[in-house]
């Protein structure tokens, strides 16, 4: 048996996917020391990683405990059983095997036995990357790939990614630039929204105190998957090109954009393109970490058209006060804009 094939029967028999050939052909290699040997190295590697995200496969005790009641003796009726039966002796067979299988190889890696160490202890590890108000921060990823975190966000990243997927959790706004990998897509998940990925550059805004998730390709192609939207499951973006998704009425709206309108403010630079103003205000209070307060009802009916380069608070107060005739005053980290 190649080190190719057992790899392939091993992944099918952990997703629970083998075929009633191919679990004859794996069973029959647990009982030949010549093909089990072939299985280490791929097992070891599966093992490994099995240990570190078992909370997020956990087996249910339920089909351990049947599993347990399977003795060698019945392995022959197996093929004989009708195909309804079949079907949960299989799913015993295989959770027999694997259970077989890691105990093999974790006796050869520690000499304590295998229920000394439990797999619950070795969970997967996190780390979480904070940008917060005034600030702005840029990752680089174990896999190659690269984040920048704006003012107000989070991300949640595995110390990690497993052999499957690369997934990391959003809140605020980040733009990404992806390393390809044809074999583990990259996922970000932010709230009611998932973003999957091979390999490109893109932006996703997620922030909690907006009501809308917005995200916009660079480069590449982008598969966005969306809850709750209204008949519409799932978006499929390519540069240029941007959805907007209003999560509290299921709206969808995909278009075609500038990325950079999205993507400036990776190089320091605030653009605004008729912006509301209470998007101008979230976007300064985070930005320059500051609580603004407008006084005269009548300056969030204003939109906002203007481009700054790396300018201070002061200067884009001052370019508010000209553009829209309204007046301010700042006190501290306290910011009151009037009539």
């Amino acid at each position: 048996m190649k080190k190719e094939k057992a790899g392939s029967l091993i992944k099918k028999l952990l997703s629970n996917n083998l075929s009633e050939e191919e679990m004859d052909e794996f069973l029959a290699g647990m009982g030949d020391p010549g093909k089990e040997e072939e299985y280490t190295d791929e097992l070891k590697v599966y093992f490994d990683d099995l240990i570190e995200n078992a909370t997020l496969h956990p087996v249910s005790p339920k089909i351990v405990e049947e599993a347990s009641s399977i003795t060698d003796e019945d392995e022959h009726k197996v093929k004989k059983l009708s195909s309804g039966r079949w079907a949960n002796i299989y799913k015993w067979a295989a959770a027999i095997a694997l259970l077989v299988s890691v105990y093999y190889i974790f006796q050869s890696m520690a000499k304590e036995p295998l229920v000394q160490k439990p797999v619950a202890a070795s969970g997967p590890s996190y780390v979480e990357k904070i940008a917060s108000r005034g600030s702005k921060l840029r990752l680089n990823l174990t896999d190659g790939s690269f984040i920048h975190l704006n003012a107000d966000s989070k991300l949640v990243i595995p110390n990690q990614f497993n052999r499957w997927e690369r997934h990391v959790d959003l809140s605020g706004e980040a733009y990404f630039k992806v390393s390809r990998d044809e074999h583990r897509p990259f996922t970000i998940a932010v709230k009611d929204m998932t973003v999957e990925v091979l390999g490109t550059s893109f932006n996703v805004r997620a922030y909690d105190d907006e009501d809308e998730i917005s995200v916009t390709v660079e480069s590449g192609k982008v598969l966005v998957k969306l809850n709750n939207a209204d008949k519409v499951g799932s978006v499929i973006l390519v540069k240029g090109q941007k959805v907007v998704y209003y999560p509290a009425t299921g709206v969808v709206n995909k278009l075609d954009t500038d990325p950079y309108l999205d993507i400036c403010w990776t190089k320091g630079i605030l653009k605004f393109n008729k912006t509301g103003m209470h998007e101008v205000e979230r976007t300064l209070e985070r930005w320059y970490a500051v609580d603004i307060d407008v006084v005269s009802p009548k300056i969030y009916s204003y939109k906002l058209t203007g481009e700054h380069h790396n300018k201070n608070l002061k200067s884009v107060l001052e370019a508010l006060k000209f553009a829209l005739n309204i007046k301010y005053e700042k006190k501290g980290n306290h910011v009151i804009l009037k009539l």
